[in-house]
């Protein structure tokens, strides 16, 4: 006799139900259940924002994990975020329930404009172990419109990112690149001595990116390239005119939410 698992999949089995399923499309939360809140609560301040947890749960899946479990953040609905500032989650909650990152002055100072930079390099580091990749690469094409529309760079951020994330970081390859090939020569020399030897590390191995994509343009002819099982892989050419700019989408990850 055959086993009653089998007896029970031939039964049910049809050609209609061997069709492939189609993929779920993720839609954004719809408040199917608004009385649900969540807390999050800064480190080593009073600061508590108040969340609809289908939003928090929906973008991170640190948050579906703690809050949807038998401990202590599922038990108490409360979330304690280490290691961050309360601006950088106020601007995690403002991505949360718009998907854009707020880049509203208070005013138009300079003083204003550093803040929203280190707040932005928070943010990422926030994003990062939070798991949305979403918005990473949204603070990095923040950063980007920032230097384009007030053509300034502060690398004030820079002590922070380095202790918070692995040297070869999307925004650490990133501020580098920004480093260095917006920055003044005259203004590089005077600052240098202020910059720490990662920032010069990373300023050197954006400049050595950049000098292998410049040599595989210029050689595509001459049979340069990677050896890969015996093939030569010359890698993607890029057109003169593009050479050297801050393209933001090569410093993004993939958006596997």
């Amino acid at each position: 006799m055959a086993p009653i698992k089998a007896l029970i999949l031939g039964r049910f089995s049809s050609r209609k139900s061997r069709l492939p399923i189609p993929k779920m499309e993720n839609k954004e939360p719809g408040f199917w259940k608004p009385q649900e809140l969540v807390k999050l609560k800064v480190h080593n301040t009073s600061e508590v924002f108040v969340v609809h947890k289908e939003f928090a749960c929906h973008h991170s899946p640190v948050f579906n994990a703690a809050f949807n479990s038998p401990f202590v953040e599922g038990q108490t609905q409360v979330y304690g975020l280490e290691h961050t500032t309360t601006r950088a989650v106020r601007l995690l909650v403002y991505w949360l329930y718009t998907q854009t990152v707020d880049l509203t002055l208070p005013n138009d100072d300079h003083s204003a404009l550093k803040v929203q930079v280190s707040s932005l390099a928070e943010l990422w580091v926030l994003a990062d172990f939070l798991l949305i990749p979403r918005l990473r690469n949204d603070v990095l094409a923040a950063i980007v419109s920032i230097r384009r529309e007030h053509h300034s760079l502060y690398m004030g951020c820079w002590g922070y990112v380095c202790a918070h994330t692995a040297p070869d970081s999307a925004i650490r390859r990133l501020l580098a690149h920004q480093v260095a090939f917006y920055l003044d020569a005259d203004v590089f020399e005077a600052k240098r001595g202020e910059m720490g030897k990662e920032l010069l590390s990373d300023i050197g191995l954006a400049l050595m990116r950049e000098r292998d994509v410049f040599e595989r343009w210029v050689g595509r002819g001459s049979g340069r390239g990677t050896d890969r099982d015996g093939l030569l892989e010359m890698g993607p050419v890029r057109r003169p005119e593009e050479m050297f700019r801050v393209r933001v989408q090569d410093f993004m990850g993939v958006e596997d939410e």
